[in-house]
């Protein structure tokens, strides 16, 4: 009867190894969530001061410039949640100034 004693030691040993997995796999799964947040709000915060400042106009957005933004995003889902910050952290403030908005 070895074998049973083997397959009693191996289903404990499955088990336990399951567990562990699933806890790291959440922890992965917490810790990407918390780079891709804080990646949205620096994004976000970069989008708010650059309309603020002028740096970046209404008519840079519809051009160029948030064309090659744009295409950045599509290229990695990980820099689309940049782009999606950043998008409405300037669109946000941008319609918040005249000098923004209409030049």
């Amino acid at each position: 009867m070895p074998g049973n004693s083997l397959s009693t030691i191996s289903d404990t040993a499955v088990a336990s190894v399951g567990e562990n997995e699933s806890a790291e796999g959440i922890q992965s799964v917490d810790k990407i969530l918390a780079i891709l947040a804080l990646g949205y709000a620096v994004a976000y915060n970069d989008g708010v001061s650059r309309a603020k400042s002028g740096e970046v106009a209404w008519s840079m957005w519809n051009g160029s410039f948030g064309y090659a933004l744009e295409a950045a995003a599509a290229a990695s889902p990980t820099l689309g949640v940049g782009y999606l910050g950043w998008s409405q952290g300037f669109k946000g403030e941008c319609r918040q100034h005249n000098y923004c908005y209409y030049r």
